[in-house]
Formats: C-alpha cells, sequence, structure tokens
C-alpha cells in the first residue's frame, strides 16, 4: 500500500512539474526554460550533497565510474537528455500538455526495446500486448486528434 501511496504522490508531482512547465513556456522562451530548470537541479543536488546523501560512497561511485567510456556515456546522454527536453517544451507552447504526455507515453516502449537488445532483458506476451495497445491508443489520438 506505501508502494502505491508513493507511486500516486510521484505522479501528482510530476503533473504539477508538468503544469508550471506550461505555465512558464508561455511566459518565458524554452531556452530559458532549460537553464533555469538545470539551475534549479544542480542546487536541488547539492543540497542532496551536503545533508542527505553518504559522501564517502558517492565518492568511490564516482570515482569507479570515471573512465573515459562512462564519462562519454553520461555526457552523450545528458546532451541528448537536454536536446529532447528542449524539444518537450517546444512542443508544450503549441499542444495540449495532456496531448503531449499521451504520446510521449509510448517512451517506456523504446526502453523496452533497448532493454531487450542491450541488457538482454525478456518481453513476455503480456508486456508485448501492452505495448502494442499503448501504440493503437497513440495512433488514435493522431488519428482523432481535435
Amino acid at each position: 500500500m506505501i508502494l502505491q501511496f508513493s507511486f500516486l504522490l510521484m505522479f501528482v508531482g510530476l503533473a504539477v512539474r508538468d503544469v508550471v512547465y506550461k505555465k512558464l513556456v508561455d511566459k518565458i522562451a524554452p531556452e530559458s526554460l532549460i537553464l533555469i530548470v538545470v539551475v534549479a537541479n544542480i542546487l536541488v543536488g547539492l543540497v542532496l550533497y551536503a545533508f542527505v546523501f553518504e559522501r564517502t560512497k558517492v565518492h568511490q561511485d564516482v570515482m569507479r565510474v570515471m573512465t573515459f567510456q562512462y564519462a562519454s556515456l553520461i555526457i552523450l546522454s545528458s546532451v541528448v537528455g537536454l536536446m529532447f527536453t528542449y524539444y518537450y517544451y517546444v512542443i508544450i507552447t503549441t499542444e495540449k500538455l495532456y496531448f503531449v504526455n499521451f504520446i510521449f507515453s509510448i517512451y517506456p516502449i523504446f526502453i523496452a526495446i533497448a532493454g531487450y537488445y542491450f541488457l538482454n532483458q525478456t518481453i513476455s506476451v503480456n508486456e508485448l500486448f501492452a505495448m502494442i495497445t499503448i501504440l493503437i491508443g497513440v495512433i488514435m489520438l493522431n488519428y482523432f486528434k481535435t
């Protein structure tokens, strides 16, 4: 029960976050919003580092992944993430917020496919059926868009 309540709180928080972003991109440029969000995330990260996280473990983990390969992948992931975050902000300036997020609901399908190819994870028949259902819903949303 606690897990479900935690997920519910998380989803409410994410919904409020997206509403705030939609209101902000009506007032400021998407580029400005990206910089504001990045700075806010850095500040929150620094506060967590200073007061919550176990610093010794963080230092050990950072040293463990600071190879050229991991650093390159982290930087590439950050660049791609920022590019698509910018694209999301641009899209929500003209489209309805709920519609954009429905379209983005196909994101877990791509995660499942990437997990299958790169991490050797299996996809069950039920999961495949759920992915097809999501795709059909997204296609219907685009087809019947008002």
